[in-house]
């Protein structure tokens, strides 16, 4: 995995596991309306409506940036934690340092595009996002049960939002 494509459907299933975790690590599940592999990569996770019209509710400016910076930190973590879940569990080690810079350039972009963070504010964001979540999937506990999500992934193809929510359940238990 020299770059951030995936390369069969297992590192698919593994990928799509890894965000759902981590809409779950970021206690962001109302985001989420399931998982389905066979989209397009942006698409597998499907997100609610309340994901998408983040900063557009007739609510005050600060309420709408601080939904905006919400959706946007969502983002990030389902990012890092597709990449991570792929590398640590999937593949059995960690994820080069390249694929770490080419996330972490997505984030800068993404980052000062729809939030207009700066690039200190964005790296100490990701570093810290990046740091948490390796330590994560390197639990072996959160590692059967992503190998388990993974799996039923792989044969399934697609998760509701319901059927997600009661794979991610074990992880409340660890």
């Amino acid at each position: 995995m020299s770059n951030l494509s995936y390369i069969d459907d297992s590192d698919r299933a593994f990928g799509a596991t890894g965000m759902a975790i981590g809409i779950a690590i970021a206690d962001a599940e109302e985001m989420a309306d399931g998982i389905n592999i066979d989209l397009d990569p942006a698409e597998m996770m499907l997100m609610a409506d309340v994901f998408w019209l983040a900063g557009h509710h007739g609510e005050g400016a600060r309420q709408l940036r601080r939904q905006i910076v919400n959706a946007y930190h969502v983002t990030v973590v389902m990012s890092i934690a597709n990449l991570l879940c792929r590398s640590i569990v999937g593949q059995r080690r960690m994820a080069s340092p390249d694929q770490r810079t080419a996330l972490r350039d997505i984030a800068l972009i993404e980052g000062r595009e729809s939030c207009c963070l700066d690039d200190d504010e964005i790296t100490a964001l990701f570093d810290k996002d990046y740091n948490y979540l390796t330590r994560v999937f390197s639990h072996s506990g959160v590692q059967e049960v992503a190998r388990q999500i993974a799996s039923t992934l792989t044969s399934r193809r697609s998760l509701s939002r319901i059927e997600m929510l009661e794979c991610l359940r074990p992880l409340s238990m660890l």
